[in-house]
């Protein structure tokens, strides 16, 4: 990882999904690590925010959920799943 944002949206799909296939699998802290990538190399992913939001909030951690919830909001403000 090298910290940045890296707008490469082509390779930040596999890494959403792999935090899909961890999420079905209950694996929450994985979910999470695939999301953080994803997001690393496509930082405009509203979708991505919301995933790693709901697994952050199972796993306890409301201020981070919080944190992707109004990023979501913030990238797109009328897309319905980010105020689920």
């Amino acid at each position: 990882m090298t910290g940045s944002f890296e707008n490469k949206p082509e390779e930040a799909e596999g890494y959403t999904n792999q935090g899909n296939a961890k999420s079905k699998l209950g694996d929450h802290d994985g979910t999470i690590a695939g999301y953080d990538r994803a997001i690393e190399l496509n930082p405009d992913d509203v979708i991505v925010y919301c995933n790693r939001r709901d697994a952050k909030s199972v796993l306890g951690d409301e201020g981070g959920a919080s944190e992707d919830h109004i990023r979501a909001i913030g990238l797109d403000m009328r897309l319905r799943i980010a105020y689920w």
